[in-house]
């Protein structure tokens, strides 16, 4: 099969299967532009570019990653791998990214509205797989209760990772 009939099959939007589907990544694309424009920063090409490069990606990418595929790229700017350090870090200061451990890598947020949700990150132990779930606010109310009035521990994060595996990986293990 060429390439070309190759980028043409319908991705998912669950992580670890195929990239953000065309009108995801545009999407995401517009969300970043509008969140760096009321922050007072600039739309850049190599902003952009970091951005189109994880909508296109199948999985996390570290910031050695983003960089390398920016500079395979022959219709990219030129992008100096610190600039992808600090697109990385700005993109993350707008919640427009999540960073997804133990790997360190950084994934598009899916859910725009994510800094009024609080949303879960989960990720299989075994094959990688990743998926952003919104949850709602009512489920996690009584853990955020209890570090808050029990713990005196106030989290800043509006999402949290829990790691363990699919229901593939979990079915093979049996």
């Amino acid at each position: 099969m060429s390439k070309s009939k190759a980028q043409k099959t319908k991705p998912t939007t669950k992580r670890g299967e195929k990239p953000l589907p065309s009108a995801a990544a545009e999407a995401f694309l517009e969300a970043c532009t509008k969140a760096l424009r009321k922050s007072g920063a600039r739309v850049t090409q190599p902003r952009i570019a970091v951005i189109r490069c994880l909508a296109s990606s199948e999985t996390p990418l570290s910031a050695r990653d983003v960089f390398e595929r920016i500079q395979g790229d022959k219709n990219a700017p030129s992008v100096d791998q610190v600039s992808v350090y600090r697109i990385l870090d700005t993109l993350c200061e707008l919640e427009l990214l999540h960073q997804v451990f133990p790997s360190g890598g950084y994934l598009p947020c899916l859910h725009q509205e994510c800094s009024s949700k609080l949303h879960v990150l989960i990720r299989c132990s075994e094959c990688e797989f990743i998926e952003e779930l919104d949850v709602p606010q009512e489920t996690l109310a009584p853990m955020i209760w209890y570090l808050k009035d029990e713990r005196g521990f106030y989290p800043d994060e509006h999402m949290f990772q829990l790691n363990g595996l699919c229901s593939k990986c979990k079915k093979r293990s049996a």
